[in-house]
């Protein structure tokens, strides 16, 4: 059994607030299906996330600004 574990995290911690919906929106299509995303606040923006994945599992966990409204 492959006990090795990968840990990713990603946030907007770094991007420039103008950049930072555009990144998270492309950061979360890499992972999921294609989604279209509406900010209502976009230069209020952050976003976090972390995967963990082994050779047999992947966990994502996500968070992000009490305003973002993924449709």
């Amino acid at each position: 059994m492959d006990t090795r574990q990968a840990v990713e995290t990603v946030t907007t911690d770094e991007v420039a607030a103008r950049w930072r919906t555009d990144f998270w929106s492309e950061h979360v299509r890499g992972y999921h299906c294609r989604m279209d995303f509406r900010f209502p606040h976009p230069g209020d923006f952050h976003g976090r996330s972390i995967r963990r994945h082994t050779g047999t599992m992947k966990l994502r966990q996500g968070s992000r600004d009490h305003r973002h409204r993924a449709t």
